[in-house]
C-alpha cells in the first residue's frame, strides 16, 4: 500500500473518529442538560405542590373571613377614620358624578360615608372599584363596589373630613354588616361596622 494512501486512510479514520466523538459528546451533553433541567423543574413542582398541600392542611376557618363572617377591626386605616352615616337600598341609583341613572341587577345598597384624614398629608379615601373597598354580609360573603358607578371622593387635608357614597349591587334582600377599606395613604385595612 502506498505510503500516501496509508496516511490518507489514517487521517480520514481520525477525522471520522473525531467527528463521531464530537457528535456523541454533544448529544451526551444535551442529555445531561435536559436531565438537570428536568430535575430542577421537578424539584420546583414538588415544592409548589407541598406548599399547596400545606395550605390545604391549614385551618382555613382561622384565616378566611369569607367563611367565618364579616371581618372585625378598627375603623382607621392609618390615614383616615371612617364612619358610615346612612345605609339604604334602592333599585336604581342616580350617579351624579357621571350623570347617569344605573339600574341594579339585584339591588343597590348605598352607604353614605364620612372619612376624616387622621394622617399628616393630603389623601383620598378609597371609593371606587380600583380601590380596596369591600362589603360583607353576616355570613362573610364579600361584595365589591359597583364598577359602572363613578365612585369618587375628594382629596382631603389632614384634620378635615369628606363625605361620599359607596354603592354595591347585591342580591335582593342582602343585608351588609361591615365594610373593609384601605386607602393608598394608609398602611392598614379599616373595618367599619354597619347598622
Amino acid at each position: 500500500m502506498p505510503k500516501n494512501l496509508a496516511i490518507i486512510l489514517i487521517a480520514a479514520a481520525s477525522a471520522v473518529g473525531l467527528l463521531l466523538g464530537t457528535v456523541i459528546g454533544w448529544f451526551g451533553h444535551q442529555r445531561y442538560l435536559a436531565g438537570q433541567l428536568e430535575a430542577a423543574f421537578s424539584d420546583a413542582a414538588d415544592a409548589i405542590a407541598e406548599d399547596f398541600d400545606d395550605m390545604a392542611d391549614d385551618d382555613l376557618g382561622e384565616t378566611s373571613r369569607l367563611t367565618d363572617g364579616p371581618p372585625e377591626g378598627d375603623p382607621d386605616d392609618g390615614a383616615f377614620t371612617y364612619t358610615a352615616t346612612d345605609v339604604k337600598s334602592t333599585g336604581t341609583y342616580r350617579d351624579d358624578s357621571c350623570g347617569e341613572t344605573v339600574k341594579a341587577v339585584g339591588e343597590h345598597v348605598v352607604i353614605k360615608m364620612e372619612a376624616e384624614n387622621t394622617g399628616r398629608a393630603p389623601a383620598t379615601p378609597p371609593s371606587g372599584s380600583y380601590d380596596h373597598v369591600y362589603a360583607y354580609d353576616a355570613d362573610g360573603v364579600q361584595f365589591s363596589v359597583h364598577s359602572d358607578i363613578c365612585g369618587y371622593a375628594d382629596e382631603t387635608n389632614p384634620g378635615n373630613s369628606t363625605k361620599y357614597e359607596l354603592v354595591f349591587d347585591v342580591p335582593e334582600g342582602t343585608e351588609l354588616t361591615a365594610l373593609e377599606l384601605g386607602s393608598d395613604a394608609g398602611g392598614d385595612i379599616a373595618v367599619v361596622e354597619l347598622g
